[in-house]
């Protein structure tokens, strides 16, 4: 092995031509790229369910008296909760 092919093999780290490794890493890419595009077709299709389900709810509660009388309660009480549990908590 002359220098020229012994600097040319540390440049590329033993896998031979620049070419190859460039070829590996963009065989890479593929697998990570489909993988972020299921995850966000599953989020579309998971928030689009959330989204349908509570327009349904939303329908059927609206004509609800009862669901009027405890939704202010309901919503009280979650703010008082949520500003307690602000108060307490720690600052780092």
């Amino acid at each position: 092995m002359t220098a020229t092919e012994a600097d040319r093999r540390s440049e590329t780290h033993g896998h031979g031509d620049v070419e190859s490794v460039a070829l590996g890493a963009a065989r890479g890419a593929w697998p990570a790229l489909l993988t972020g595009l299921f995850f966000v077709a599953l989020a579309v299709v998971s928030d689009s369910v959330w989204a349908l389900a509570a327009g349904g709810a939303s329908e059927r509660l609206r004509g609800s008296r009862r669901f009027l009388a405890v939704q202010r309660y309901v919503s009280g009480s979650v703010f008082v909760g949520l500003g307690a549990v602000t108060a307490l908590a720690k600052r780092y």
